[in-house]
């Protein structure tokens, strides 16, 4: 509690978590599990896609201290995916736009069934990373239900400008599969209005 009061910086190599808990760093390997873990119980305490989308990005990001964060619903109907949640400095920007099934990030994702992690994401062009300032290091895990995209959850530019990792790739598949198996029960939000 005295340190979500306190408005001072936190000393060099340590970082301030959404909640106002302070790391030294990320949080990695077993700890990241863990925490991962007994946190996505109050997932499913939620009201609809939208609350359990934001809740977790807020998760995501207190493990993980990202500049952006997205959340893509896929639109069937329409065969785009639709940004439907969003952290982050001008990652607002994004929301309600749609980007084509086509999208190879998201496609590769979706095909590979777990998250992919781009260490080096000098190479993404697309707007959505424009927007935001650029990529580059990525996250994408699909949320998947029977072999079906549901969506995607994307994490940008780690804070301390150090890449993504597999044990983060791995944390964010988990985050992805407990979302998956909570919309199976509310359903997708696909209306702009929401």
């Amino acid at each position: 509690p005295s340190a979500r009061r306190s408005s001072h910086p936190p000393p060099d190599g340590v970082v301030r978590t959404p909640s106002g808990r302070f790391v030294r760093g990320r949080v990695t390997g077993d700890e990241l599990i863990t925490q991962l873990f007994e946190s996505m119980h109050d997932l499913h305490f939620l009201r609809d896609a939208l609350d359990g989308g934001q809740f977790c990005l807020a998760l995501a990001l207190e493990m993980i201290p990202v500049r952006a964060a997205i959340i893509h619903f896929f639109d069937v109907e329409k065969r785009e995916w639709i940004v439907a949640c969003t952290r982050g400095k001008d990652a607002g920007k994004l929301l309600t736009t749609r980007t084509p099934e086509t999208d190879d990030l998201l496609r590769a994702a979706a095909r590979h069934r777990r998250a992919i992690v781009t260490p080096n994401g000098s190479h993404v062009q697309a707007q959505r990373y424009q927007t935001i300032g650029g990529a580059r290091s990525i996250i994408i895990a699909p949320i998947m239900q029977a072999g079906r995209a549901l969506g995607a959850i994307e994490l940008i530019n780690p804070q301390d400008g150090m890449p993504f990792n597999e044990d983060e790739g791995n944390a964010m598949t988990y985050i992805a599969e407990q979302y998956a198996e909570y919309l199976s029960s509310r359903g997708i939000v696909v209306q702009v209005e929401r």
